[in-house]
């Protein structure tokens, strides 16, 4: 009855956390289409360059968020009410001071980059300095509410999660059609007016919070061991975070020596393309984690396990009804979407298809992983193999290889860090080899073998207007839920959707 109990709050919260994709995506593709329209080409990059600049510096605001939720998700799991109090004071404590810490940085080595290497349009720098003064601000609140956000995850409250991103995303597009009504710069409208947004959010989130959970009562009070082990595990995190966007802006600079801009902009339109299809695999990722953090605290290593090995082919199942028409359409999607795609694009894409598939496997790892909290030889270890990317890399384009060569050692590298992580969740819970073999890796050979003769069949297609892509995409939407359903799912799995389906036709019938 437990197990049924969590299995169906997690089927629940996947629903939830999807409506809440579907919404923000439409609104968010929209409301980007108006942005650049009202703000310009010039301003809308430049909004998105202070942005990127502040995103770095805020890496170690995202470490120890993950921390916040770490912590705060055993505890739940022991049901230790006290010690959860005194990890949420602990957490905003520490989000207070590393607030603290990125305003420095950013009102000195961010300032003097922004207004020193930033190429800026003539008499456009006092707007820009404004614009990144309010995105300042609005990280720092983002950086504090963070322990609020993760109260929602951690208790499962994904409606009301999902509820609050939807009314952001909806208020992040109605400030676009209020901007320069008041004759004020428009970049600088922008800027304060998405600064406004998030802090609206922020006691939005504080108010239901404080209303639902007994131990967002702030007080001072706190562990000092808690806080130690918080900061180390935030501090041993933050060697992985670095090793990805060390890898991930090494491959970028690579790019632009050998091949130039152009190819950088291939590479940009690909992490876009990546970013998105990711999304489908980690919303049910986000409905599990919690269960994955509060099982290790209960010491419930069997419901764990089980949870590591369905998530990883659950996440593959959600990505692949995605991820296989996307491969099979990617020229005619890129061509509608973009009209002038730049060269490698194609290639770029289909190639790192299959590094978010490996990537969604992963993600289950990580987090038993960070529930156990045994992460110091694990990240070093991680960390040196993802920088690994770099030197090959840079021996393979110096031999003449072709641009796509990055991404394949990318995907043979990702590769590399599922056996470490898997190796390591042996290592620390016993976790069973032999079962992830036979229930995940087998089941996604077994489908990704199939897809050979269905991507040539739907090849042979023809596909000159849209009523022929049209087409082939339900075609090859239509094929990858079979081949799920039929290769992919356990007689039990099917059973259990047949009855689904048969209840809910029995109750329109009636």
């Amino acid at each position: 009855m437990y197990m049924q109990n969590n299995n169906n709050r997690i089927a629940k919260n996947t629903f939830y956390l999807y409506i809440r994709l579907v919404v923000t995506t439409i609104i968010g593709l929209y409301t980007s289409r108006v942005v650049l329209k009202v703000l310009g080409i010039d301003d809308f990059g430049l909004y998105n360059v202070v942005g990127g600049v502040i995103s770095m510096l805020a890496a170690l605001g995202s470490t120890m968020s993950i921390a916040s939720f770490r912590f705060m998700s055993i505890e739940l799991g022991r049901n230790n009410i006290e010690e959860l109090k005194q990890v949420f004071n602990s957490s905003i404590i520490i989000h207070f001071f590393l607030a603290i810490i990125l305003l420095i940085l950013a009102e000195t080595l961010g300032l003097w980059f922004i207004a020193n290497k930033i190429v800026v349009p003539e008499g456009r720098l006092t707007s820009v300095l404004w614009a990144y003064q309010f995105s300042i601000l609005t990280c720092i609140v983002m950086i504090i509410s963070a322990p609020y956000n993760n109260c929602l995850l951690v208790h499962e409250k994904m409606n009301a999660y999902a509820l609050f991103s939807m009314l952001e995303a909806i208020l992040k597009l109605i400030i676009v059609f209020l901007l320069g009504i008041g004759g004020i710069d428009k970049l600088i409208e922008y800027s304060f007016l998405i600064f406004c947004v998030q802090l609206f959010m922020r006691v939005l989130y504080g108010f239901y919070c404080s209303k639902n959970f007994i131990e967002t009562k702030f007080s001072w009070q706190y562990n000092q061991l808690q806080l130690k082990k918080m900061l180390s595990f935030t501090g041993w995190n933050f060697i992985s975070i670095l090793a990805n966007i060390g890898y991930t802006e090494g491959l970028n600079i690579l790019l632009n020596i050998f091949f130039g801009p152009a190819v950088n902009a291939a590479r940009a339109i690909t992490v876009q393309v990546e970013s998105k299809i990711a999304l489908f695999g980690r919303n049910i990722q986000e409905a599990i984690n919690p269960q994955i953090m509060k099982s290790y605290g209960a010491n419930n290593l069997k419901y764990m396990n089980q949870l590591i090995t369905n998530s990883s082919r659950y996440s593959f199942f959600l990505l692949y009804v995605i991820a296989f028409p996307l491969f099979i359409l990617t020229d005619k999607i890129l061509f509608y979407w973009l009209e002038t795609v730049p060269e490698h694009t194609t290639i770029f894409v289909r190639l790192i298809i299959f590094a978010v598939i490996i990537n969604a496997l992963q993600n289950p790892l990580i987090t038993a992983t960070n529930a156990i909290g045994k992460i110091k030889i694990y990240n070093i270890v991680l960390g040196l193999t993802l920088i690994g990317i770099i030197p090959i890399a840079y021996i393979c384009l110096k031999l003449g290889a072709k641009a796509y060569i990055v991404f394949i050692i990318q995907i043979i590298f990702m590769i590399i860090t599922l056996i470490i992580r898997v190796y390591f969740m042996v290592y620390l819970i016993n976790f069973s080899v032999k079962l992830y073999i036979k229930q995940v890796l087998l089941s996604i050979f077994s489908i990704l073998i199939i897809s050979i003769p269905m991507y040539i069949f739907l090849e042979l297609l023809p596909q000159e207007s849209f009523i022929d892509f049209f087409i082939k995409g339900i075609f090859s939407f239509l094929l990858a839920i079979l081949s799920i359903y039929f290769i992919g799912l356990n007689n039990d799995e099917r059973i259990f959707i047949k009855s689904k389906i048969t209840r809910k036709s029995n109750e329109r019938t009636h």
